[in-house]
């Protein structure tokens, strides 16, 4: 009967020290490296995509500049928002507004990314052009 426990007690400890004490320090090790791995990805995601949308940014900024660029190179453009801006006859107005508003037309064909444009003058009125895209 002693002898019967004594084998009992050691074959229960030396099964937690070869079964269950490996299985839970590989467990652990394991779970370690796999969350290092997780971390190391997703941070490679987020980098690729934090670049991805800084050069969308740069596009974007790049073309709007162009936009801006062109209707501020644009004398005859300029001139016509001026005269809109000084003009007081309201029909003379609405006919210069026409002229703008054709020749933003001409200026933004094909597009399709500026919902409108506003041009603002050191008086407190500004001339808005919405463009519509079909």
């Amino acid at each position: 009967m002693i002898n019967s426990k004594n084998m009992s007690k050691k074959f229960i400890s030396s099964f937690i020290l070869f079964i269950v004490i490996p299985f839970i320090i590989t467990s652990v090790v394991i779970n370690k490296l796999y969350e290092g791995v997780l971390v190391s990805h997703y941070n490679e995601k987020t980098q690729q995509n934090m670049e991805q949308l800084s050069m969308d940014i740069e596009l974007e900024l790049r073309r709007i500049s162009l936009n801006v660029a062109k209707v501020s190179n644009e004398n005859e453009l300029l001139l016509l928002v001026n005269s809109w801006y000084e003009e007081k006859d309201s029909v003379k107005k609405l006919e210069i507004s026409t002229k703008i508003e054709s020749k933003l037309d001409y200026l933004f064909a094909y597009q399709g990314m500026i919902n409108s444009i506003v041009f603002f003058s050191k008086k407190i009125n500004s001339y808005r052009k919405n463009i519509f895209l079909l």
